[in-house]
């Protein structure tokens, strides 16, 4: 996997983004090498309420979400998976990971 972005700030929006779901911080943007193209994963830190949130959506079956990447490098866009999320048990450990198939479109400032 490489590193594109890192340092980001991450929200998650519903899939129509009506609203938000989630804004997560030191967010990373990677990406996956796959057969035919390449996976971008989008991984943040969640506060524990907002674990528990991502967490109760994905166990409801949620997984089609909308997000914004935002880093010193630009703001981007675009549709994702939910992936489980995950926690290590150590501060900051609460990690939400979003997965889009096409890369993230640039945002453009109006």
């Amino acid at each position: 996997m490489e590193t594109r972005m890192s340092g980001g700030y991450l929200t998650i929006f519903t899939s129509d983004r009506a609203r938000i779901i989630g804004e997560l911080s030191d967010a990373t943007w990677t990406e996956e090498p796959i057969e035919g193209g390449v996976n971008h994963i989008l991984t943040g830190v969640a506060s524990d309420g907002t674990y528990d949130e991502f967490l109760r959506l994905n166990s409801a079956g949620v997984d089609h979400v909308s997000f914004e990447f935002v880093s010193d490098e630009g703001a981007y866009l675009g549709d994702a998976v939910l992936l489980r999320p995950t926690n290590d048990g150590t501060p900051g450990g609460n990690l939400i990971r979003i997965e889009a198939v096409h890369e993230p479109t640039a945002k453009v400032s109006a």
